[in-house]
């Protein structure tokens, strides 16, 4: 993909830290559809919630701009992607009506197309 648009903004309250995790949960429901967060600071609970809805976190400098990452992540999805966006790429492939996911072998398809080495 070799173009980028910008979808939706959103805004929250700023939370207080009272150790009352249940305030991550509309900002991760928010987050359905995604498959990455960029993050200048994040806790170590809210990585474990992120990550059992699919979401990595990624951490990034302060004052990184939205530009750069983007930049990035195209030449990610160009040269091959990381291990994590591989990861989120093959979990987007539609599973096949009555096909049960975890049985499914992401090498399968391309050793039934003949790929050699």
């Amino acid at each position: 993909m070799e173009r980028v648009a910008l979808i939706e903004v959103m805004q929250f309250d700023e939370l207080t830290l009272d150790d009352n995790e249940d305030k991550l949960s509309e900002k991760i429901a928010a987050l359905e559809g995604c498959i990455a967060v960029y993050t200048q600071a994040v806790g170590a609970s809210a990585v474990n919630q992120l990550k059992l809805h699919g979401i990595q976190p990624i951490k990034v400098s302060p004052g990184a701009s939205v530009a750069e990452l983007l930049d990035s992540l195209q030449e990610q999805l160009r040269l091959g992607p990381c291990a994590w966006l591989a990861r989120a790429i093959e979990m987007q492939k539609p599973v096949p009506p009555g096909v049960d996911p975890s049985t499914l072998d992401r090498f399968g398809d391309i050793e039934a197309d003949g790929w050699e080495e």
